[in-house]
């Protein structure tokens, strides 16, 4: 037992040493408990926060942060105090590309609030939208929160009753649900200001009341907790409490415009409670830093009230004074609200035609995919159509080439038959025709082997002897005919057998006449086709024919 002890002591020493170096390692804060820290003492903190680095030009986040954590300083400590808007804006510029959330929005959100400060409503809004996307992409349900009660606010004071009562929903579904002791100070002074919008007043005193006691007078948010507890208790019509918390809150209060809410509270609270002395000077007070420029529901309980003191003191003037005053933050009311319903109804209007458009653009474009589609398909069809056309193209070419090859072989053993058929009638004439008993004999024997039946020159049969010199030679029968019409046939058969190869002696042979005779046939063919002296005859009609004469292998002269 001892020794299990001993080493559960032992682990424990372990974890706990374990967990101080993850704290020494981890010591840096995190931004946003930088901001809780200093939002407990900003005094404090302002005084040891080092700003050295921000005597001369400055580009980075670390002097970024700094310059907006002394503005945040300086601005909790004294709230009409603020940067210029140029540096603030340059700050929010370089913060922008961190990696760090927290500081994103935090620029954002303190950029609004001088955007407030100089009346620039439109880029407040626009900077807390900005911050809103940020929100959204990283899901931070605290943030949209804040932000969109931000929004809230900025609708309820313009009287844009519609979109604040939107943005108010929108807040709520942001916070509702939470642990409200596991809030920061910020979050529970937020969902205070919601309980009093929506006149759930007791609920309001009891957040604020549990915040005034949780921090203490040097917290940030001290002053602006008994401020808004001072607001819950004066619409719960506690005129005493109302009156300590108010008092107690203008020892922070320096906006002009919070001041004149304290002090017409004031004026009513003494009043109901019959402080006449107190009353008018609250009363004086808030006369002295009214500003017609903004107008809230406590600007018309402030006159009323105002009227109603002049009614008991008989002070018709001042009475009919401060009911115009009334009658003029009620018109002036009324206007903003039928601006911004007019406006309401003109986003609407201007909504419902561009979705009209929208619709419209939707169903052209659907149809113009459709044509698109259709025409892909049109082109796809005809493609594949000339394709397979050309696909049968090539297989019709093919064909034809194989035939073409085919025929190619054919006449390529036509062309030998035949050649082989001229060189027989050649030497077989030349044995007939020899004188030479021997050469007949020869003849006679060949004859008897009918070897030279069908043989078209042996039988004279010219006119197939000249087709078979069209297919060996490049049609050279029908060229001579059609460029020598002069030509006898005994002039062509002479050329036809020339062209062959036959000899003077075998033509003389094929013929039965004599060699003079051959010879002398030879000179008549020469004038008439203009051959000069010394050319050969066939040099001559190739020339002038342009015949690509086939070569006729020494196979044939060896064939007998």
């Amino acid at each position: 037992m001892k020794k299990t002890r001993q080493v559960l002591v032992c682990l424990i020493i372990f974890v706990v040493i374990l967990s101080s170096c993850k704290k020494n390692t981890h010591g840096v804060l995190s931004f946003e408990d930088t901001v809780e820290f200093m939002e407990n003492d900003p005094r404090q903190f302002l005084a040891k926060l080092d700003t050295t680095s921000l005597k001369g030009d400055w580009h980075d986040e670390d002097d970024a942060t700094v310059f907006l954590l002394k503005s945040m300083c300086q601005n909790y400590i004294n709230e009409n105090e603020f940067p210029p808007q140029d540096k603030i804006e340059k700050c929010v510029s370089v913060i922008s590309a961190s990696k760090d959330i927290s500081k994103q929005l935090e620029s954002l959100m303190f950029l609004a609030k001088i955007y407030q400060n100089n009346n620039d409503t439109e880029n407040e809004i626009m900077t807390i939208n900005h911050a809103l996307d940020i929100a959204k992409d990283e899901k931070n349900n605290k943030w949209i929160f804040f932000l969109y009660t931000y929004l809230s606010e900025i609708r309820l004071k313009n009287i844009d009753l519609i979109r604040y009562a939107e943005f108010q929903n929108k807040a709520k579904s942001f916070y509702n649900g939470q642990d409200l002791k596991k809030a920061d100070i910020y979050t529970k002074l937020t969902i205070g200001k919601i309980f009093i919008y929506n006149h759930e007043y007791d609920k309001a005193v009891d957040i604020f009341k549990c915040i005034s006691q949780a921090i203490g007078e040097k917290h940030a948010y001290y002053g602006h907790c008994h401020f808004l507890l001072g607001v819950a208790y004066f619409k719960k019509g506690d005129w005493t409490s109302c009156i300590a918390h108010t008092e107690k809150a203008l020892q922070w209060v320096r906006k002009p415009r919070n001041l004149f809410i304290c002090y017409s509270i004031l004026t009513h609270c003494y009043a109901s409670v019959e402080n006449v002395e107190k009353t008018n000077y609250y009363k004086n007070k808030a006369m002295d830093i009214y500003s017609s420029d903004e107008s809230v529901a406590i600007d018309i309980e402030f006159y009323k009230t105002c009227a109603e003191l002049a009614v008991k003191s008989g002070n018709v003037a001042e009475e009919n004074f401060f009911l115009r005053k009334t009658v003029e933050v009620y018109e002036k009311r009324l206007a903003l609200l039928k601006v911004n319903t007019l406006n309401e109804t003109l986003l609407k209007s201007d909504y419902s035609q561009k979705e009209s458009e929208y619709k419209k653009e939707i169903v052209l474009f659907k149809f113009m995919v459709a044509l698109l589609v259709i025409a892909l398909l049109v082109l796809v069809m005809l493609y594949i159509r000339k394709k397979q056309k050309h696909t049968v193209r090539i297989s019709h070419l093919n064909e034809h080439i194989d035939k073409l090859e085919a025929l190619g072989h054919i006449d390529d053993e036509t062309r030998y038959f035949i050649a082989r058929d001229i060189e027989i009638a050649k030497r077989v004439s030349y044995l007939k025709y020899s004188g030479n008993n021997k050469n007949k004999k020869l003849y006679d024997e060949i004859e008897k082997l009918k070897i030279l039946d069908g043989n078209k020159l042996l039988d004279a049969k010219w006119n197939d002897f000249f087709t078979h010199i069209d297919i060996i030679y490049d049609e050279f029968y029908t060229r001579l005919l059609q460029n020598y019409p002069v030509l006898t046939d005994k002039d062509i058969q002479l050329c036809c057998m020339l062209v062959a190869g036959f000899r003077t002696e075998e033509i003389a042979a094929v013929w039965g006449q004599s060699i003079y005779t051959v010879h002398k046939n030879k000179t008549n063919v020469r004038k008439k086709i203009s051959s000069p002296e010394g050319v050969d005859l066939i040099t001559f009609l190739k020339e002038k024919l342009y015949l690509c004469l086939f070569f006729i292998p020494d196979l044939f002269i060896h064939i007998l």
